[in-house]
């Protein structure tokens, strides 16, 4: 790989390079002459990273923030479970750009083969060529903007025009970057219970009982499907654990009946997927991931040792209630196993030692954000969609 510009940070290799972008420097700049190999990016929260070359898979996987700009084409999965930041591919792009995306900008100005924002939760992609077939597969939020022609949605997402004030939203944004999409016509594609508006942003809410308030009145969803309504009700029970760190059993019965569902489906929700909680959360929540990938490179004994330092099984927490344990089956980074997420920040490559040093940093911290702010939502809609 070509050596980075002498004036800014210098790493020996692109796998390495994911790891140093997320270092204590935030604010560097880098330059990277040529192509580089996987991972570009990854994990990176405020470097901007300029890349004159292509790129391999997974650029900018489980990027926060900074940016990552590609002057050339990209392999598959970029901005692979993205929460933060810009993710500009010049050139065109794989498969798969968007997966699992929860935050962010992502902005291919050429063409995408197939499988565009799959699973994404939340976040801006836009497509300023074509787009392949399957766009926006099990989306549950965020807005795709593209440009050119595609072969077909999936059953959720729905596609409009674009508003006024949207056209010059993304012309802010193309000047900003210098892309040449100005003047383009763009269509958007959403959800259709974001199209519908058959929910207000709960998130406005400033406390627990509020949320009640911001549920559509059962009538708005005669005629509507299924998916549509769980869609909403997922949403809203992600927004009320967001602000409590847990669901309520009260509040279950009071959603239900405003988003016109029967109780005993909302209970079906809530019990089948496994990173609801019916019960109250420490303070800090710790997720190990034991997907395959995870796995083999030793993410049992990652999960072992959690348990051994905190002496609680996934599931519990601890009797000062500042830390509870889950074991997932996959966050999307596989690249990066074994993965560890504490309040929602990701650590890769994690191993035994590492998660000493990690969970003591938690320990002496003074934590004194809410639990909005530490984005303890973000592992339970990562979990909710594999």
């Amino acid at each position: 790989m070509n050596r980075l510009s002498s004036d800014d940070r210098s790493v020996r290799n692109a796998s390495s390079f994911g790891k140093a972008a997320a270092g204590p420097n935030k604010n560097a700049r880098v330059t990277i002459g040529g192509d580089v190999g996987d991972l570009i990016g990854a994990l990176n929260d405020g470097t901007t990273i300029q890349v004159k070359g292509g790129a391999g898979k997974y650029a900018a996987d489980g990027m926060t923030g900074g940016e990552v700009i590609i002057h050339g084409d990209a392999d598959d999965g970029a901005g692979t479970a993205m929460s933060g930041g810009t993710l500009i591919i010049k050139g065109n792009a794989k498969n798969r750009v968007g997966q699992l995306l929860k935050g962010g900008t992502i902005i291919v100005e050429g063409n995408v083969k197939h499988y565009v924002g799959s699973f994404m939760v939340a976040g801006t992609i836009i497509i300023g060529g074509d787009a392949g077939r399957d766009i926006g597969s099990s989306m549950i939020g965020g807005t795709i903007y593209i440009q050119g022609k595609h072969e077909g949605l999936s059953a959720n997402p729905l596609q409009t025009e674009l508003a006024e004030e949207e056209v010059k939203a993304l012309q802010e944004i193309f000047t900003k970057h210098q892309l040449d999409l100005n003047g383009r016509k763009f269509r958007k594609i959403v959800t259709r219970a974001n199209t519908m508006l058959m929910m207000q942003d709960s998130t406005d809410a400033e406390t627990i009982e509020d949320v009640d308030e911001v549920a559509i009145d059962r009538r708005k969803h005669r005629g509507f499907p299924t998916d549509v309504l769980n869609s909403n009700l997922i949403s809203t029970l992600l927004d009320i654990q967001a602000k409590c760190g847990f669901v309520p059993e009260e509040k279950i019965s009071d959603v239900a009946q405003k988003l016109g569902i029967p109780l005993v489906d909302a209970y079906g929700v809530v019990t089948f997927y496994k990173s609801f909680s019916l019960a109250p959360r420490g303070r800090h929540s710790v997720t190990v991931c034991l997907g395959t990938a995870c796995h083999v490179r030793g993410g049992p004994r990652v999960l072992q040792r959690v348990s051994e330092i905190l002496q609680i099984e996934p599931g519990e927490t601890t009797k000062d209630q500042q830390f509870s344990l889950e074991a997932v089956n996959c966050l999307g980074c596989c690249a990066l196993g074994p993965i560890v997420i504490v309040d929602g920040k990701h650590h890769g490559l994690m191993n035994s030692a590492k998660v000493d040093a990690l969970l003591q940093n938690y320990r002496n911290a003074k934590h004194n954000a809410t639990r909005t702010d530490r984005q303890l939502q973000a592992p339970v809609q990562r979990q909710l969609i594999r």
